[in-house]
């Protein structure tokens, strides 16, 4: 019984045995086909992340290939480190990539070769192919690569090639050209009528604290009027503060990113009375000041300049000002009455505070009498009066020129507007 039993526990042992190594083999290959794939999805995913950083390589580091293997950007980018700025400018405009606008990393490196101080007078008529295709992004980093440089020459060069090349500015690089105009009040006047109006409260903050380094109370006094009414009393902190920091010799918020090793301290001790008058002439009285003076252009606009002149006749003393003056010229030619406008230009007293927005205004007067002439007699005195020119004092003569078919009269102004170191911008 017993040994035809064993066959039977054989026969099931067997069986039970089968199933083991059955089992056995199934996981072999369940754990051979883990490996398999999760080394693929591992080579997937490294290949992913060697997908993703290959456009930021390339942005920086130009492949050792041959000419024939790069991309138009690549050769650019090639032509401008061998210094063939002409060559990249043509293959950037030439370049499917730049058709409607070039790429930002493309331009921004563009721009700061440019901006070189020896590039921008041998590659100016180049550029302008590429005028409305470059972004104020571009700009934009051009002028912060520069700061980190605290290379003032290039943020300037900048700022001559974006009105070159009619690049929009933003409220940044605004900000940042005011930084690096401390120092130069006609470059910083010119930058302030270029911001319009009302003035962005952070340009506004920075241009003041360049006022106070360079002790402009009239320009300064502009500044709060271009300004909206709800900071003023936020601004009038900004430069008291400023003052401070001028007079204990300490440098202002400027110095974080105004090229503070490049701009010299002021804290002379026999200037600290300029320092309070530029102060006093600031805050508070400058509220008084611009409030009147909007009054009088207010006046202007509506054509009442009875009204303007009571504003002005009832300041006294204090309507010997620069900003006061400037409003009543601009209400005078407003109210096509130059004969008025003369009569307060020509005063000794109001003479002596005229600026070149003064100048403008009774160039635009003038022009618009016909009387040109006188105009352009007004353009050469600023000279002689130390007085830099600007666009604005350029644009009504040309204007004048261009509607009067006068071309040849036109491109003599255009040569003398850059023989004066003035760049023509989209306007222009």
């Amino acid at each position: 019984m017993v040994a035809a039993d064993v066959p039977i526990v054989l026969t099931k042992a067997m069986e039970h045995m089968s199933n083991v190594w059955l089992e056995l083999i199934l996981a072999v290959l369940a754990a051979i086909a883990y490996m398999t794939f999760s080394r693929k999805s591992t080579k997937a995913k490294r290949s992913g992340k060697i997908i993703a950083s290959a456009p930021e390589e390339e942005k920086c580091k130009i492949p050792d290939r041959p000419d024939h293997e790069l991309t138009p950007s690549q050769l650019a980018l090639k032509a401008m480190r061998q210094g063939r700025m002409a060559d990249a400018i043509g293959l950037i405009h030439r370049s499917p990539d730049c058709i409607r606008r070039v790429p930002t990393d493309l331009a921004c490196r563009l721009l700061m070769h440019t901006a070189k101080a020896s590039m921008l007078s041998t590659t100016a008529d180049q550029l302008k192919v590429l005028t409305g295709k470059i972004s104020s992004q571009a700009l934009d980093a051009a002028m912060v690569e520069a700061i980190k440089l605290k290379d003032v020459a290039a943020c300037r060069q900048l700022h001559m090639i974006s009105g070159l090349l009619s690049i929009p500015k933003s409220q940044q690089a605004f900000e940042i050209l005011a930084k690096s105009y401390v120092g130069d009040t006609t470059a910083l006047r010119v930058l302030i009528e270029e911001a319009g109006t009302p003035l962005a409260t952070p340009f506004a903050e920075v241009a003041l604290e360049a006022c106070v380094r360079m002790r402009d109370s009239s320009l300064a006094a502009e500044i709060f009027e271009r300004a909206s009414g709800f900071d003023a009393a936020y601004l009038r902190e900004v430069v008291e503060k400023a003052t401070l920091a001028v007079k204990e010799g300490r440098d202002s918020n400027l110095d974080d990113t105004s090229f503070g090793e490049r701009q010299e301290r002021i804290n002379p001790p026999d200037q600290s009375a300029e320092i309070n008058s530029l102060k006093e002439t600031i805050s508070p009285s400058c509220k008084d000041v611009a409030m009147r003076a909007n009054d009088i252009r207010s006046c202007g606009k509506n054509g009442d300049l009875k009204g303007a002149i009571k504003v002005f006749e009832r300041l006294g003393h204090q309507s010997t000002n620069t900003l006061i003056l400037n409003s009543m010229l601009d209400a005078c030619v407003e109210c096509k009455d130059m004969p008025k406008a003369i009569e307060y230009f020509e005063q000794p007293e109001l003479h002596a505070v005229a600026d070149v927005i003064s100048h403008n205004t009774m160039m635009k007067g003038y022009i618009a009498c016909g009387q040109e002439a006188k105009a352009k007699e007004l353009l050469g005195d600023l000279s002689q009066k130390g007085l830099s020119a600007t666009r604005t004092s350029f644009h009504g003569l040309l204007n004048a020129r261009v509607n009067a078919k006068d071309f040849t009269s036109a491109w003599k102004l255009m040569a003398e507007m850059q023989a004066a170191g003035i760049s023509p911008n989209a306007v222009t």
